[in-house]
């Protein structure tokens, strides 16, 4: 068997896999469309920065405590469209059942959007 027939597919496909695979931080304010697709490539490698969990935290926490403070909070405390009045959780979401309740909600609202 020739070496070279197994040698030069083997380094072709170590400096194509090299060179294409790149490692993304998503920081939660730089991520642009062309590097969007970028990470959908197969073999990059996605990580967030310490400021973009920070940043993830602040956002889950932004419609909790508007909702503990007693605002109707689409999805998460009140219903949509023309059911807007009917509640769905009470204003402490994070507490049972309320929690339960809201996370229910919004699952049977995606398979409704998915249908």
């Amino acid at each position: 068997m020739c070496i070279s027939k197994f040698v030069v597919p083997v380094v072709g496909f170590l400096l194509t896999a090299s060179a294409s695979a790149a490692t993304h931080v998503l920081d939660g304010k730089s991520l642009s469309v062309d590097e969007l697709w970028k990470i959908s490539e197969p073999g990059e490698t996605v990580k967030v920065s310490d400021d973009g969990w920070k940043r993830i935290k602040a956002s889950y926490k932004a419609p909790i405590d508007a909702a503990t403070d007693g605002r109707d909070i689409y999805g998460l405390t009140v219903n949509y469209g023309a059911l807007k009045d009917q509640k769905v959780a009470g204003s402490s979401v994070e507490d049972e059942p309320n929690r339960s309740a809201s996370i229910q909600f919004n699952e049977r609202q995606m398979r409704i959007q998915a249908a």
